[in-house]
């Protein structure tokens, strides 16, 4: 339900919910980190920071954690805090922060070599393509940044709405044809999920 609201726009209430359900399954990890990215969609930076820190408590190898709390202290204000962080399976990530406190060449060093390994589908998870995205938004690259969300989307058929909306993308979210670019994807997206609940009929439930 908290990301069918993520997706409706209805940031408050998907944030209620997931906080209900974190309440219910305190020690669920994938409820925790829904919890942290919807939070950082709806810009609640200090909550998404306790709750991702609280994450890496219970568990300091958890890498997903790791890659939400350095989006949430780069987005707090905190870019050498997040530039810290080891976030070796978030390159893309690291590449931002680095960027932001000066650091760019390594920051470029980054992003073409985590550039080069999804080219060659060498990626763990898709959101690897949507933080390669956001590292080309903070240059104000619209076209760049809108290439890997396609990427992304060609393998994964979704978008994650919080990941646009938490601030990583306001360098090019008013652009027009950036914003162009997000209504193509999400219409071919649409099309696509037509085409499998007609092929799967009566088999989707």
């Amino acid at each position: 339900v908290a990301h069918a609201l993520e997706h409706m726009g209805r940031w408050d209430a998907a944030l209620q919910q997931a906080q209900r359900a974190l309440a219910l399954d305190p020690l669920s990890t994938g409820v925790r980190h829904s919890a942290i990215a919807i939070a950082l969609g709806a810009r609640q930076y200090e909550l998404a920071l306790e709750e991702a820190r609280r994450a890496r408590a219970f568990d300091k190898d958890d890498q997903i954690a790791e890659m939400l709390l350095g989006n949430a202290l780069l987005l707090k204000g905190d870019a050498a805090a997040c530039a810290a962080l080891p976030l070796k399976q978030w390159l893309g990530t690291k590449a931002i922060c680095l960027h932001a406190v000066g650091r760019t060449a390594e920051a470029q060093v980054l992003a073409d070599s985590l550039a080069g390994l999804l080219n060659r589908g060498e990626y763990a998870i898709v959101p690897q393509f949507a933080a390669l995205a956001a590292y080309r938004a903070s240059l104000g690259d619209a076209a760049g940044s809108l290439a890997w969300l396609q990427k992304a989307a060609d393998i994964s058929p979704m978008v994650h709405y919080w990941h646009l909306e938490s601030g990583l993308f306001d360098r090019v979210r008013r652009d027009t044809a950036f914003v162009a670019g997000i209504t193509r994807l999400e219409g071919g997206i649409r099309a696509r999920v037509a085409e499998a609940r007609g092929e799967l009929g009566g088999r989707l439930e």
